[in-house]
């Protein structure tokens, strides 16, 4: 199943915002289980760690034989191993985004790694080749320009000691916050025009002076001739001056940093093309399939109504015909749109391919679907308004239920179409329920 970047929402922040405030191993697993219990809204969430040296030992609440644990994922470190369990309906809802999960435990366990480690007092070489192998580590979970940007900023921020930390990246003609670490202590971060920190990609980690009078080093994030961005911190925790090693370490885990977000705006790049649909951006005919038997298993087992409403524009050969296909894919961007806007949340949009798009309505029954079908026919005649040369448009739609009208989704889907083709021979614009 493919998760969006975003799926995780703030958790990733909340977990390094526990790691920060963990006083010992137990702390960090019963704060990061209790951020993971109110992400999820489920107790029922146990941490089992495994020391290379001791006895394995669960945080969560206490294990009652009854209850059945699911392993989620999976993550070693130096000291230990740990395993995050679920009960089997909590594992429901935490596998598809298993993937963003575990990056994001990854990242808190060597967060938390580094704090050991640099609590215990190594210092020197020692300390920095520890930060240059935790990075490195940290680094080959990437899967998003999004999570890699906040990964970079919470490591950069706690191996440096500061206060806080935010990586700013160009957006047209300004530099915009794109990730901040410990927000609480960080000062309002306003956008910044090019002049004020692209004169650090000549000069390396410098002192901010003047240019960010509430910072204290910026950090340009560069490798290969190719910039990324500019990490600026705020005043160590310490409140001891950044010295010319910590400029050098900086500067040494910049390029790091910058080849891991270069390295993940290629898997963004190479995941939106391996589920997104190139005229619309809504999810691809393999995307939507896949999303549509998870939502179909995913109701059989917790005796849930899940819909579909599969969408037809009408007269779209005309239009290509007539006003040439420029036309045609705009009428098509703008009734996907329309579609992903009157949709929930939780409801999956996609193109099928042609002029067909199919909508995924969990927890919805086939009566209540035409509450969003009426949403959506209202939100075409807006494009009537907007171009009258494409009016009128249209769409015939057939709906249908699991597993009323069909058990996995192949059914499903032959199921909606025969509907959708019954409201075509009448004529078209027309909505009609598998079975009617």
């Amino acid at each position: 199943m493919t998760v969006p970047v975003n799926a995780l929402g703030t958790l990733p922040t909340e977990l390094a915002a526990a790691c920060r405030r963990a006083t010992s191993d137990r702390d960090l697993f019963e704060q990061c289980r209790r951020v993971l219990a109110t992400h999820f809204r489920s107790d029922h969430i146990w941490f089992a760690v495994h020391p290379r040296l001791g006895v394995p030992h669960f945080v969560g609440p206490t294990l009652d034989g009854a209850v059945a644990r699911e392993e989620i994922v999976r993550s070693p470190t130096d000291r230990f191993e740990v395993q995050l369990l679920a009960d089997p309906d909590t594992a429901d809802l935490m596998r598809p985004v298993a993937l963003p999960l575990s990056a994001s435990l990854a990242v808190v366990l060597e967060l938390h790694e580094w704090v050991v480690g640099n609590s215990a007092g190594a210092a020197g070489a020692t300390a920095q080749l520890r930060a240059l192998r935790q990075v490195t580590r940290l680094l080959s979970a990437i899967d998003s320009v999004e999570r890699t940007s906040q990964l970079v900023v919470d490591f950069l921020t706690q191996v440096s000691g500061s206060a806080w930390g935010a990586l700013y990246r160009r957006v047209g003609d300004r530099y915009q916050p794109d990730g901040v670490s410990a927000p609480h202590r960080a000062p309002p971060l306003p956008t910044l025009p090019p002049e004020v920190l692209e004169a650090s990609y000549t000069r390396g980690t410098s002192e901010a002076g003047d240019r960010l009078p509430h910072a204290s080093v910026i950090v340009p994030l560069e490798a290969a001739g190719e910039r990324r961005g500019v990490l600026v911190l705020g005043p160590r925790v310490d409140e001891e001056k950044y010295a010319q090693a910590d400029k050098a370490l900086l500067d040494t885990l910049a390029i790091a940093s910058a080849m891991a977000l270069k390295n993940a705006e290629l898997v963004d790049r190479l995941t939106n093309a391996a589920t997104t649909d190139e005229l619309t951006g809504l999810l691809n005919r393999r995307a939507l399939e896949e999303r549509l038997e998870t939502e179909i298993d995913r109701s059989a087992r917790h005796h849930l109504s899940v819909a579909i409403v599969l969408v037809d524009v009408d007269r779209l050969k005309q239009i290509n015909d007539t006003l040439g296909h420029a036309a045609g894919d705009y009428l098509l961007r703008a009734v996907g749109e329309v579609l992903r806007r009157e949709a929930r949340g939780l409801d999956v949009v996609g193109r099928l391919g042609g002029d067909e798009f199919l909508v995924v309505l969990p927890m919805t029954t086939a009566r209540e679907a035409r509450v969003y079908v009426d949403r959506v026919k209202q939100g075409m005649r807006e494009i009537d308004r907007r171009r009258p040369d494409l009016a009128p448009c249209r769409a015939s739609m057939g709906i249908a239920q699991a597993t009323q009208h069909g058990r996995n989704g192949s059914e499903l889907l032959r199921a909606a179409d025969a509907a959708l083709y019954a409201g075509k021979r009448s004529g078209g614009d027309a909505v009609v329920t598998a079975g009617e």
